[in-house]
């Protein structure tokens, strides 16, 4: 069996593997759940773990489709997708980098955004313009309890929260229930990174396509068919869609400014 992923936490607990053998994918999270999916992309196994919670399950239901459907050809992005007016904003960059607690924050500032993804946002291009379809079930939100906190998500009772073990989050479940499997247009994608000052660069041609191909949310079950259809995609997402860089300091007090600057997006 070849071993294709590890991450280990900071404890030296194991978080996930990947493995594959004779053409299937062996995917575990140690303490969500274990699947075993085809290289055609059938789903041959799952068996969640005994002490998971159902909030745990669900998400881990959701990252375990997005493996699946790009083995038959349908790609997402690891992204927390905004909407807003009939367009959708799509916030990428590495964890840790503030997707989820800066969309918390726009959803706090301005009641017309809504939340469709924090994680798999299936990715798209027809008439030449780029288009995003969230994954099933409810919305919600994974933030640290510092965020929760700092933010006082909760504390009017208007959103449920539970903790998820796996993840070491809080989790935010909002009440409007299921944005709907419809396709929405994508006004930008704005890709987050830690700096020293608010700064928004526009990304294009090569630099664009390898930033959303970073971001594709199956980066490890990549047979060479995956990789070139992945490719192809994310170079065509970036002729038509805006592909933003934005720098930002650490720091719940600049949040309001890197709020603003995404909102502006929304009416280029």
């Amino acid at each position: 069996m070849t071993l294709l992923k590890r991450l280990i936490l900071p404890s030296g607990e194991l978080f996930f593997e990947a493995r594959e053998r004779r053409g299937r994918y062996y995917l575990t999270w140690s303490r969500a759940g274990a699947a075993v999916v085809s290289e055609r992309g059938r789903l041959l196994d799952f068996t969640p773990h005994p002490t998971a919670q159902p909030v745990s399950i669900t998400i881990l239901r959701r990252i375990i489709a997005a493996y699946a459907a790009s083995l038959r050809g349908h790609e997402s992005l690891h992204a927390t997708g905004l909407q807003r007016g009939g367009q959708v904003i799509a916030l990428i960059g590495c964890s840790g980098e503030g997707k989820s607690t800066l969309a918390a924050s726009l959803l706090q500032s301005n009641r017309s955004v809504r939340l469709l993804s924090d994680d798999v946002l299936y990715l798209f291009c027809r008439r030449r313009r780029g288009w995003v379809l969230p994954s099933d079930g409810a919305p919600v939100l994974k933030l640290a309890r510092a965020s929760l906190q700092r933010l006082a998500y909760g504390q009017s009772g208007e959103y449920e929260q539970r903790y998820d073990a796996n993840f070491e989050k809080e989790v935010v479940i909002f009440p409007n229930g299921p944005p709907g499997r419809r396709s929405l247009p994508l006004a930008a994608i704005v890709h987050l990174q830690r700096g020293h000052a608010l700064q928004l660069t526009r990304l294009r041609g090569t630099s664009a396509a390898l930033t959303l191909m970073a971001n594709t949310y199956n980066a490890l079950i990549r047979p060479p068919k995956v990789v070139q259809r992945q490719f192809n995609l994310c170079a065509a997402i970036s002729k038509c869609v805006p592909i933003w860089r934005l720098r930002y300091e650490s720091g719940f007090e600049a949040l309001p400014d890197v709020g603003r600057q995404v909102e502006q997006l929304w009416q280029c």
